[in-house]
Parts: structure tokens; sequence; C-alpha cells
């Protein structure tokens, strides 16, 4: 009996500790959502703490009005899509290269792309990349740099050498299989978990 006492004050002590937390997190969030409905004297005056006052929706007008705010809603649009086709493109094709053992060079260029993740040229000489490629002020620029990423081109290259069997490649040529289509048709389905998480380790989604 004592000891379902002691779990029952444990309970009860635990839970309102969790309460009190949740409250501490929620609440702004409830308030901002409601003085995003009151009058915005009352809400500056303090009178609104926990039910809208003076309903208006002048503030989401004001909002839909702005247009620098859809400007850059359609560049976060924009980059985001295209950024995460292209770095995936770039990933998945890299990292199937670099998974055949028969490729040549396959070594030095491995090193030379590790060695890209220790040492880059710097800010200014990037600038300087990017302006002599006329590519300053230009929006590619924010989806053609970095959309090369070498740890997720090893990660890709580990995984397809890890789960996708040389004997599966070597039965599609036998067939009369490409490269290109062994990629379109045998890795890119098979690869579904890989794409998962490189769409996740892109910086959108950080």
């Amino acid at each position: 009996m004592k000891r379902k006492m002691e779990d029952k004050a444990f309970t009860i002590s635990v839970m309102t500790i969790l309460t009190v937390f949740f409250l501490t997190v929620a609440y702004p969030l409830y308030f901002v959502i409601i003085a995003s409905f009151s009058n915005p004297a009352l809400v500056g005056t303090g009178q609104v703490i926990f039910i809208p006052k003076g309903i208006t929706v002048e503030a989401y007008k004001k909002v839909i009005e702005y247009q620098t705010l859809w400007v850059g809603y359609r560049n976060t649009i924009f980059y985001t899509l295209f950024f995460t086709v292209l770095s995936l493109f770039m990933i998945i094709t890299a990292g199937y290269g670099l998974s055949r053992k028969k490729l040549p060079g396959r070594n030095i260029i491995m090193g030379y792309m590790t060695f890209t993740m220790f040492f880059n040229g710097g800010l200014i000489p990037t600038y300087m990349l990017v302006r002599n490629l006329g590519l300053a002020n230009n929006p590619l620029v924010i989806i053609l740099l970095g959309s090369v990423n070498v740890y997720n081109i090893i990660i890709a290259r580990t995984f397809i050498q890890s789960n996708i069997p040389d004997e599966l490649f070597e039965a599609a040529v036998i067939d009369g299989c490409s490269h290109f289509r062994f990629l379109a048709t045998m890795v890119v389905p098979l690869s579904s978990a890989l794409f998962a998480v490189m769409t996740g380790a892109l910086p959108w989604s950080q």
C-alpha cells in the first residue's frame, strides 16, 4: 500500500512538472495567435492575456499586402526545390560512379574530393570565382554553390557498395543494361532510404 502511494505521488509530481513546462512553452505561442487577432492598442497596454479583444484581421491584411514577403516565399520554394533536386542528382551519380571498382583513378578522385573537405579557397577567392563566372547577384549561385557535398557523396558510395551487390549489375549487363539504365532502374528505386537521409542532411532541412 505504501509503495502504491509513493508511485502515485511520483506520478503526480512528474505530471505537474511536465504540465508547467508545457504551459511555459505553449502560452507564448498561444499569445502570438490571439494577439494577431486583437486590437494592437489593447495588446500594447497589456489587456490581452488569455482571450483576444477588439478582434480584427487588419494584421493579416497588411501581411498579404506586403509584397516583399511573397518574394521571399517564392525564392524559398525556388531554392529549396531546385537545390534539392540538383544536389540529390549530383550525390547519387557521383556516389554510384565512385562505388564502381573498375572506375579508372577512383582512389585519386576520392582523395581529391576528400581534400576539399579540409581545405578551401576562402571567402574572397570564392566570391572572385562567383563574380568571374557571372553569377554574382544571380539566384543560380544559391543553387550551384554547395550543391555537391563530399560527405554525402561518401555516404552514397558506401550505401551503394554495401546494399547493391556487384552480381546484380553483372546480371543486368548480360541483359544489355548500361550504367545509366542500371542507375535509373535499379539503384535509384533501391535507394529510397538513402534519398530520405540525404534530403534530411541538406542545408534547407537543418
